[in-house]
């Protein structure tokens, strides 16, 4: 059975902004492809993939995002909503890098001649065990829970993105998130800590 392409007429969207399961699952499979579509013009893979979820997982939990839609092109809108949340993501990751890939927290030093992943350089690496100890001292109880995991599996048990956010029991591109967020504050506490011990 082919489905039929989702412009709610007015019976429907009432049902959408309920979040009501069997239009939720309409919309995911008319539009997946879509927005599968939008996504891979700005990146691939896993990323591409989480990326795709994530967009339908919103649109799934957020009443209020499901309430700015306001009939007419639902694929415009979804595949608008995905570009917005990949190049969010690209910006990110520019920002900064992950403890999976070997480059420091700026993302342009080089690698570690060991080719061993590193969030900073490998000329300061002799700092890090001392600055996570210190970090985990004087910031880490005073950040929010989520973080806290986050940095423990990161960090301490050094579990993959992926493995992570299985762990958790979260979306890849909820961690993505969160992590983005502890990166922040590592990367200012690391090269406060770095001045000052250089």
């Amino acid at each position: 059975m082919t489905l039929k392409k989702f412009t709610p007429p007015h019976n429907d969207l009432p049902g959408f902004y309920k979040g009501e399961q069997a239009v939720l699952r309409r919309v995911y499979q008319t539009y997946v492809g879509q927005v599968e579509k939008a996504v891979l013009r700005y990146c691939s893979g896993p990323d591409a993939e989480c990326l795709v979820q994530d967009v339908f997982t919103m649109v799934i939990e957020s009443s209020d995002l499901r309430a700015q839609f306001k009939g007419g092109n639902m694929s415009a809108w979804l595949t608008t909503i995905a570009s917005h949340r990949a190049i969010d993501f690209l910006r990110r990751r520019k920002r900064f890098c992950f403890m999976d890939e070997p480059y420091s927290i700026d993302g342009n030093l080089a690698p570690s001649q060991d080719g061993e992943a590193s969030l900073i350089h490998h000329d300061q690496e002799q700092h890090l065990q001392k600055a996570l100890e210190l970090f985990s001292i004087e910031v880490l109880p005073r950040l929010n829970p989520k973080l806290v995991s986050i940095f423990t599996l990161r960090f301490v048990d050094h579990q993959s993105q992926a493995e992570a956010a299985r762990i958790l029991n979260i979306p890849r591109g909820t961690l993505i998130d969160r992590e983005q967020k502890l990166l922040s504050i590592l990367a200012s506490f690391f090269k406060k800590y770095l001045k000052e011990n250089s």
